[in-house]
């Protein structure tokens, strides 16, 4: 080989030689060398609200967490108010009076239906009796009565008197006959009064059966202490009342409820249950003849 060929031999080998050692140097430096650390990107939390602040947490160290202090809010003592004692002035009580009574004579039209049960009287039977009248006119009326196991019904229809016989049938009395005992102005006062001295209040004015009457109201202890067919004093443990509707322009007992109850000495009850309604005065339509 010529001198000038081992020269350019020599000059390729060195320059293969300088390409390995550069090769290795940058293969060294990718696998060799310190990796380096990334650092965390800080985190950033956004309230909802425009105004709210921004708040950045460092994940980097620990942030030491102040506790939160409680405030409690005082709790408001409630004080009882106490409320006045309401007084209860009594409802003044006075005389009954005098009722005027239901006379067929003086008011010649009306309709009567009275309901009375009358039990545990010491010394007397059981009471009841149911009574109706319609009147027209005082000789114009039709009557029906029971009490207990006996009854009556008439008729005064132009001026013939009708009774009911035992067995049912209808008979025309004859015209000189007493009738007197078939009578309104007799059956009326049947009716249990009470004593003008009895104590009652006035509870006010009021309608009834279109008419206007005046409201008064009888305790049943006031009742029985002034009635002479109740046991009066000695009865106890008394209860009810009686609810008393007088006519403004008759006078009369316009309506009357009684429920009444009472002990007796021996221990047994009574009890007093009346129902009595006067109604269509000066409007009660004539009765017929029986057929």
């Amino acid at each position: 080989m010529t001198e000038s060929g081992k020269c350019r031999l020599f000059r390729v080998g060195m320059l293969m030689l300088g390409v390995g050692i550069l090769s290795a140097c940058i293969v060294g430096s990718e696998s060799d060398g310190p990796t380096p650390t990334s650092q965390p990107i800080p985190s950033a939390t956004i309230a909802s609200s425009p105004t709210s602040a921004v708040t950045a947490t460092a994940t980097t160290e620990n942030t030491p967490v102040l506790p939160t202090p409680t405030v409690s809010s005082p709790t408001p003592t409630s004080t009882s108010t106490p409320r006045p004692t309401a007084t209860v002035t009594p409802i003044p009580k006075e005389a009954l009076g005098e009722i005027a009574p239901l006379d067929p004579s003086g008011l010649p039209n009306y309709t009567l239906t009275t309901d009375i049960e009358l039990r545990g009287v010491p010394g007397q039977s059981d009471f009841t009796m149911s009574l109706l009248i319609i009147q027209a006119a005082p000789d114009h009326y039709y009557l029906r009565s029971t009490s207990g196991n006996s009854g009556l019904e008439s008729w005064l229809v132009d001026g013939t008197t009708y009774l009911t016989q035992a067995d049912g049938s209808v008979a025309a009395l004859p015209s000189d006959s007493d009738t007197a005992l078939f009578s309104p102005s007799l059956l009326v006062q049947t009716v249990p009064r009470i004593s003008s001295d009895t104590l009652a209040v006035n509870v006010g004015p009021e309608d009834v059966n279109g008419r206007k009457t005046t409201h008064k109201r009888v305790d049943g202890k006031d009742l029985l202490a002034n009635a002479n067919w109740l046991p009066g004093d000695g009865a106890s443990n008394i209860g009810g009342q009686v609810d008393i509707w007088i006519d403004n322009e008759t006078g009369i007992i316009l309506r009357r409820e009684s429920n009444v109850r009472w002990q007796n000495p021996d221990g047994s009850g009574g009890e007093l249950i009346e129902r009595h309604d006067v109604t269509n005065i000066s409007t009660t339509e004539r009765v017929t003849a029986p057929g």
